[in-house]
């Protein structure tokens, strides 16, 4: 290990990373603190740990397993959702065969990038919202500020214009990923993708900080302004993917209250499903399927937690409310809702009961009008509106 860097530089290092500097910090010599703070060096799976960055796959040293999203379910009713694009007479025989040989083909990262995911991405709603092969170097680190900044190979976010400007100023940090302030801002789907002679070690690594990043920046949006309470809902909103040798494997990232300490949360990474795209054409349908229903959702949320730092909504999200909240609330409310319904039905009914059959014996008696108005207080003991019965016609037959 190099040299101890001082308090300072850490504290600069944690306010600001320029991505044309950071991997010229250390001197000529190879230093092991170079390389483990990209995700090509093994070390950097530690650092993320240490670091409270967990990955797929993590239990903690009792043994525990971090919990799974509260919205799990949710998610796994939109994986399977089906499209139309993909039904068998759209996408078929023809389709598999051509993404068989572009992937057998590929030899390079490059050729997976402008060939092999081009199939897999489908028509692209808005071009403006997907960017990529650009460092996240303008976001602050989540850790110690020594590991490189994250970097997907695709990812998609919202227009910046669709965040308010006093919103990207106020979290720039958190939600603007590079200074070049026109790129997709609020990345909460992104995918690491690796050639033929990649790895799918350094694919996760990569995948995992870059989720982390995501969903930090989500949960901000859904906290702006912030107040002193942190609240960690146990929901997801941020999806990542690694893309290797056809295999394509979808994650979601998502804040947990540490045990330890209220200070920082625990980011967790859960895998969703993993689906070999070249294994026949059933696994690359559901595969693709997957992809593009978790591309859809993550939109979805980012716009609601967009909405929500816009001042938007008028209320909280339901989801940062408790459980027993929403349960005391409705126990007190739904009883008396459901019971004031029921009584207004009963008195309505009566009401136009009473109207029909005064109607009909006016008809057969040929009662006066006097003595009609002498008669109506004994039968009716309020006038009674007609659109509240429903019954507009009738309205003659009432006297006032």
């Amino acid at each position: 290990m190099p040299a101890e860097t001082s308090a300072e530089t850490n504290q600069a290092n944690q306010q600001s990373i320029d991505p044309s500097t950071t991997p010229n910090t250390a001197t000529p010599t190879k230093t092991t603190t170079t390389r483990s703070g990209r995700p090509y060096d093994r070390a950097f799976r530690q650092h993320l740990v240490d670091n409270h960055i967990f990955p797929p796959a993590y239990c903690y040293p009792d043994g525990r397993l971090p919990p799974k999203p509260n919205n799990w379910d949710e998610i796994q009713e939109r994986l399977a959702r089906p499209r139309p694009s993909l039904s068998p007479s759209r996408f078929g025989d023809e389709e598999y065969e051509r993404f068989f040989r572009a992937q057998g083909n590929a030899t390079k990262e490059r050729h997976i990038s402008e060939t092999v995911l081009s199939l897999i991405e489908g028509s692209i709603p808005d071009s403006m919202a997907r960017g990529g092969g650009v460092q996240f170097a303008n976001l602050k680190p989540l850790t110690d500020g020594t590991i490189c900044p994250g970097n997907p190979d695709v990812y998609y976010g919202a227009r910046p214009e669709q965040i308010n400007l006093g919103v990207r100023k106020a979290i720039g940090d958190l939600i603007t990923p590079t200074t070049q302030r026109d790129e997709p801002a609020a990345p909460s789907f992104m995918l690491a993708a690796k050639g033929p002679e990649g790895s799918l070690g350094v694919a996760e690594r990569q995948s995992t900080y870059d989720g982390a990043l995501g969903a930090r920046g989500i949960h901000a949006l859904r906290r702006y302004p912030f107040d002193d309470k942190e609240v960690y809902n146990g929901n997801a909103y941020c999806i990542s993917s690694t893309y290797l040798g056809g295999m394509l494997t979808t994650y979601t990232s998502h804040l947990v209250t540490r045990s330890a300490s209220n200070s920082h949360p625990d980011f967790v990474m859960t895998q969703i499903g993993s689906w070999s795209l070249r294994g026949n054409l059933k696994a690359l349908r559901d595969g693709v399927q997957a992809y593009r229903n978790m591309r859809d959702w993550a939109k979805e949320q980012r716009d609601d937690a967009i909405k929500i730092a816009n001042g938007e909504t008028d209320c909280s999200p339901p989801t940062e409310l408790t459980p027993t909240a929403s349960s005391s609330q409705e126990s007190f409310v739904d009883p008396r809702t459901r019971q004031s319904s029921k009584e207004e039905d009963k008195i309505t009914t009566t009401l136009t009961d009473t109207v029909q059959s005064f109607a009909v014996q006016q008809d057969v008696n040929g009662l006066t009008k006097d003595k009609a108005k002498a008669n109506e207080p004994q039968t009716l003991k309020h006038p009674v509106s007609p659109l509240r019965l429903g019954n507009p016609k009738r309205k003659k037959t009432v006297k006032n």
